[in-house]
């Protein structure tokens, strides 16, 4: 079968499988990787051969960059603690837990070798848990930290991971130099990023056509990448910290028409990419395990591989446990400010801890044994133990997060939500009718296009008040033809985007809340703006 062949049926299956986790009410990283293990049963068709360097380049940048575009700073700033502890402390305690539990059941592998299991599997997917996170309705605490902790940990992973390497080449490690090395790669990969994300978005200031600012915002993860790694420092946290920077400011430098064309873009290829590389896991498991099971019994492999997978679950959940128990002990003792995380979010985070496409691009960039050199010791062992990891996690994690929320009582019904987002709205609405009515004493509007616009958007708070939201421009659509409407009703557009703004600064609404309000706003200065060019 042809490369072309392979690929269109890798998307065909992506779709279908997507389409029967949404019917079965189940994650689609999870359905995604058991058809994928299912595919690979089937007679003829083609092995799959994952080349590292391209799930790092054309899957997990464009994924970085699009969850760190929809993270909120101020949220990510403001649980900076707890997602650093999980970031940072948190990797390094499973790397080190689970080269423990992998030294145990494989005496033969070098220390170096077992540390360099652990950290290619001791940060979770940020792909698995933004999907699987996202269908629960979980608070909004819970999923700042988890999303937040998802973008963070890979690069602590992957800095162990190379220190892992350096000491299996050169036989020797030094803890002060890594712990320098780590922070010079950490620090040095925020800088370039924050450099790459201002610097596109003053091109996003003088850029009017949308097509060539999704373009400039496909490019932007890989020139902050790339940039980092010719610097030597962390690619992720690059592309993290300029996904960061872009979203934030995309409400002040992108035009309505960028904004909506590119949420369309970036939904289409954040689904594409999750699922190629989800499916892309079950079928490779196939060909990973015929090299392993030459060495070793099917029996042992599953028991060597079920300890492994407990120490990893094991050592998130046993930290989560210890770092609340400190917490609490110095929150007890006035020594720490905010409030710790009640137990039953703690045992939500513990749960969360999925692996994906960074542990098995890890694991496949392995040095191979060649005619030169004897490769990477334990390599095929250590890939099949990383796909045993993945593939653990996945459905026993993923599949039993949706009882385990329902048994903690942890989920939330959205009334809060609803009411500040309903809050919001009058806000928004309530300053747009005071700035027309402003207007309209100015005289720079006709009375009847300020009497019009000021009606409907009256109109819009008496119908908020009474719990019934409507959309500007559902009352008045007769007198559109109005030029002078249409440029008054895009006068209280811009109040409400500011307002809305506003409200995001004071913490008065999520940024979830700002960019589902921010899209009825392009709408409808979309619409607007097409109604003035035609002269309706």
């Amino acid at each position: 079968m042809q490369t072309g062949e392979t690929l269109l049926l890798i998307l065909a299956a992506v779709t279908l499988f997507g389409a029967l986790a949404q019917r079965i009410g189940l994650a689609e990283p999870i359905v995604w990787v058991l058809a994928g293990l299912a595919l690979s049963l089937v007679p003829g068709l083609p092995e799959v051969d994952l080349n590292p360097d391209w799930v790092f380049l054309l899957v997990l940048l464009p994924l970085l960059h699009a969850q760190a575009w929809g993270t909120s700073w101020k949220e990510f700033r403001s649980h900076l603690r707890t997602i650093s502890l999980l970031a940072v402390g948190l990797v390094l305690f499973t790397t080190a837990v689970v080269a423990w539990a992998a030294k145990l059941v494989v005496p033969d592998w070098p220390w170096a070798a077992a540390l360099a299991f652990g950290a290619i599997v001791s940060p979770p997917d940020a792909l698995a848990v933004s999907a699987i996170a996202g269908r629960l309705r979980l608070p909004r605490r819970i999923v700042t930290i988890l999303e937040g902790e998802s973008l963070v940990n890979d690069a602590t992973g992957l800095v162990a991971y190379r220190l892992a390497l350096g000491a299996v080449a050169s036989g020797s490690f030094a803890l002060s130099d890594a712990a320098g090395d780590f922070l010079f790669v950490a620090v040095g990969g925020i800088a370039v990023g924050l450099i790459v994300g201002f610097g596109i978005a003053a091109i996003f200031r003088r850029v009017k056509d949308a097509s060539i600012a999704i373009a400039l915002s496909l490019v932007a993860p890989y020139l902050a990448y790339l940039l980092a790694e010719r610097c030597h420092v962390s690619g992720v946290l690059a592309v993290v910290a300029e996904g960061i920077v872009l979203g934030t400011l995309a409400s002040e430098v992108l035009s309505a028409t960028a904004r909506l064309e590119g949420f369309g873009f970036w939904q289409m290829v954040v689904f594409i990419l999750n699922g190629v590389a989800f499916l892309v896991i079950g079928l490779q498991l196939p060909s990973v395990t015929s090299e392993v099971c030459k060495d070793e019994s099917w029996a042992t492999l599953v028991l060597d591989a079920g300890v492994v997978i407990a120490a990893a679950i094991a050592a998130r959940n046993v930290w989560m446990i210890l770092s609340g128990l400190c917490y609490r002990a110095l929150h007890s003792m006035h020594l720490a400010m905010h409030r710790p995380l009640p137990w039953r979010h703690t045992a939500v985070i513990g749960w969360a801890g999925m692996r994906g496409d960074v542990s098995l691009a890890a694991a496949s960039a392995l040095p191979r044994a060649s005619s030169d050199t004897p490769g990477f010791p334990c390599r095929e062992l250590i890939v099949f133990m990383t796909f045993a990891v993945i593939l653990g996690t996945l459905v026993v994690q993923g599949t039993s997060m949706p009882w385990f929320i329902r048994k903690l009582g942890v989920a939330t019904d959205g009334v809060e939500e609803e009411e500040r987002e309903r809050e919001a709205r009058v806000a928004t609405a309530t300053a747009a009718f005071g700035h027309v009515k402003a207007l309209a004493k100015s005289g720079q509007f006709l009375a009847t296009s300020t009497s019009v616009v000021a009606a409907e958007y009256a109109d819009r708070v008496r119908h908020l008040h009474q719990g019934r939201a409507t959309l500007l421009g559902e009352a008045g659509d007769d007198v559109m033809h109005v030029q002078g409407t249409a440029q008054l009703r895009r006068e209280g557009l811009k109040i409400e985007r500011d307002t809305r703004l506003h409200l995001l600064k004071k913490h008065l609404i999520e940024r979830e809340t700002l960019l589902k309000l921010e899209r009825e706003l392009d709408l409808e200065e979309t619409r607007l703006l097409g109604s003035m060019r035609n002269g309706n």
